[in-house]
């Protein structure tokens, strides 16, 4: 059955979405992958149509749009929304390997906790480490999922069962009828940061169920190769996203920080929560030097 549009944006980075594609064209229940290039400047069109030659046989299930403008991330996923034809949607990433049984595992359990939205754990996978030590690694930090100060989810730490929260990675699953009622924000420009968070709060508000489990892994790469192209900005560039992003999606959401956090003052919390940011950034590689 061919239930599942996968999603995924890109922009300049070809070689890495090449070396991540066949984990999303393995998946069960795998209808198209729609892939959303953010008008790129690679000759990623020419890899996909020879991708296309190799599974011809099979009936390729890839989707290729081009959007003529840079359009950002928020806008690339509303596109492949706007063209998936399958009951549920998947929001993949260029830079994000799924493990075998990925969208099976996630369909089972969405069914299982009556969930609209859903997703695994997200570790980190370096530069020459396989996968079990990735698995091996992460599980080393047992520290809480959510933190409220910085607002945050650290969803490569270790869980032992699965839990209804809040808020999601991106790389969920998520019924095709809750985009009937939200959409990603499109205001959100340069590294988006902070526009998943605003995605999955609409969701929260408008009563849908998210629950994360530890039953799967998608596996988040992190190397030299995956920080080319138009989302990986000088330093300066991204702080300054951060902070804008930041404080516009706790002024526009105050009423849903009010209500589901308890957050008396959202957009006062978001100041004191981007300055305790980089001091806890700092902890936690100080940790993570530590248990390596």
């Amino acid at each position: 059955m061919n239930l599942i549009d996968i999603i995924i944006p890109t922009r300049n980075r070809k070689n890495v979405l090449l070396k991540v594609l066949p984990s999303y064209l393995n998946q069960k229940f795998l209808n198209k992958v729609i892939i959303v290039d953010d008008a790129g400047e690679d000759n990623l069109k020419e890899e996909i149509e020879k991708l296309e030659e190799i599974e011809k046989l099979k009936d390729s299930k890839i989707i290729y749009i081009r959007a003529d403008k840079r359009v950002y991330l928020p806008a690339a996923r509303n596109i492949g929304i706007k063209n998936s034809s399958a009951p549920y949607v998947f929001i993949g990433e260029d830079d994000v390997i799924l493990d075998d049984n990925h969208l099976e595992v996630l369909l089972n359990k969405m069914k299982e906790f009556n969930a609209d939205l859903i997703a695994g754990r997200r570790i980190y996978l370096f530069e020459n480490q396989t996968f079990q030590e990735a698995r091996e690694f992460a599980n080393k930090d047992k520290g809480p999922i959510f933190t409220r100060f910085p607002f945050e989810g650290y969803f490569e730490r270790f869980l032992n069962k699965a839990i209804e929260v809040k808020f999601l990675h991106s790389n969920s699953l998520i019924k095709i009828g809750v985009f009937d009622k939200v959409l990603y924000d499109e205001w959100y420009k340069g590294n988006s940061f902070r526009e998943e968070l605003d995605f999955y709060l609409r969701c929260l508000d408008a009563g849908f169920k998210m629950v994360l489990i530890p039953d799967t892994i998608c596996y988040h790469l992190k190397s030299r190769e995956n920080k080319k192209g138009g989302a990986r900005m000088q330093r300066f560039k991204y702080e300054y996203y951060v902070w804008k992003n930041t404080l516009y999606c706790f002024l526009k959401n105050k009423k849903i920080f009010k209500k589901h956090f308890n957050i008396k003052f959202p957009f006062l919390y978001a100041w004191f929560m981007l300055f305790a940011r980089y001091p806890y950034a700092i902890f936690r590689r100080i940790i993570w030097k530590i248990k390596k």
